[in-house]
């Protein structure tokens, strides 16, 4: 996974049960210079977990408990308090969230900080690092293996901050089974206030490695049958159209659709996941003619000026 998150995070990777961060860089470089500095060289960022299958020691990785199919980035722009209620604590650029979505239909939310590693061992030299906690876990109701997961609502340009409505974050998962399962993890109804909680005692200094996180389990919205094998693949669009692949070697194009003629139009990403008595997913396109098995899809972003 290739983004730019901010000044000084250039790229999140993820394979397996491992995720890294990198900076530097000279793809995102704007300058006009061809002689190569050492921005343009990628460098692993320390990170030290605080959680309890991991130690605290210093590492290149972060070592999960499963598979990760995607992640989705949120910066937080947070004032919180001590303990003593006394004195308040803004945290902008410092502090960030990172949901991962697991091959076991779980999606796991961390919370990162900027440290640095000398404060957590004096024998190491002193670089730049990110301080990992593992903030909630959220599983749907649908206990599966998935081949494939994509996270919609969630954007590392954006910043939440105190108070505000907490984005929504929903899951498109796809199953072993053929079916595509749509999701909330986060759902400004009931989850975003149990995270913003997560959140505040964990700027407080209140989570530690002995901390019990909070588990959620929540219903599917929606249920996309029609693949007539695993999906390989599953994405969603800017307004909430799901893209997919399947062993079956077609590719498929779901939209939600107003039940009725007067439901309202279903834009945002809060109202997809209430809107299941009022809309349903329905296949529009099919595309069928490859002679193997189609691995994966992805949107591509057109200007209103570009043409096919």
């Amino acid at each position: 996974c290739s983004r730019r998150v901010s000044s000084w995070i250039s790229v999140v990777a993820y394979g397996g049960r491992r995720l890294s961060f990198l900076s530097g860089g000279g793809l995102w470089s704007n300058s006009d210079e061809h002689d190569v500095s050492e921005r343009d060289e990628f460098s692993l960022i320390p990170i030290i977990a605080n959680s309890t299958y991991t130690n605290n020691d210093s590492n290149d990785y972060l070592e999960v408990c499963d598979w990760v199919h995607d992640v989705s980035l949120l910066n937080l722009n947070w004032k919180c308090f001590g303990n003593n209620q006394s004195n308040s604590k803004e945290t902008t650029s410092n502090a960030f969230l990172l949901a991962l979505g697991m091959v076991n239909n779980n999606c796991e939310i961390w919370g990162f900080r900027t440290t640095t590693t000398a404060m957590h061992d004096p024998r190491q030299k002193d670089r730049s690092a990110l301080m990992a906690t593992r903030l909630q876990c959220i599983s749907c109701d649908v206990r599966c293996m998935t081949y494939s997961l994509s996270f919609h609502g969630w954007h590392e340009e954006n910043h939440v901050q105190n108070n505000a409505e907490f984005p929504c974050l929903i899951i498109a998962s796809g199953t072993v089974f053929g079916e595509i399962i749509v999701w909330g993890a986060i759902d400004e109804s009931y989850n975003g206030h149990t995270l913003e909680k997560a959140i505040d005692r964990w700027l407080s200094g209140q989570i530690s490695q002995d901390t019990t996180i909070s588990r959620l389990c929540v219903p599917p919205s929606f249920r996309l049958e029609g693949h007539h094998g695993s999906v390989f693949s599953v994405k969603f669009g800017s307004s909430g159209e799901i893209a997919s692949t399947s062993d079956d070697r077609t590719v498929r194009l779901w939209t939600l659709t107003p039940l009725l003629a007067d439901n309202y139009d279903c834009k945002s990403t809060g109202k997809i996941l209430q809107s299941q008595s009022t809309h349903s997913y329905k296949l529009i396109w099919t595309g069928w003619g490859h002679t193997a098995r189609v691995w994966d899809v992805s949107f591509a972003s057109l200007s209103t000026s570009a043409s096919l």
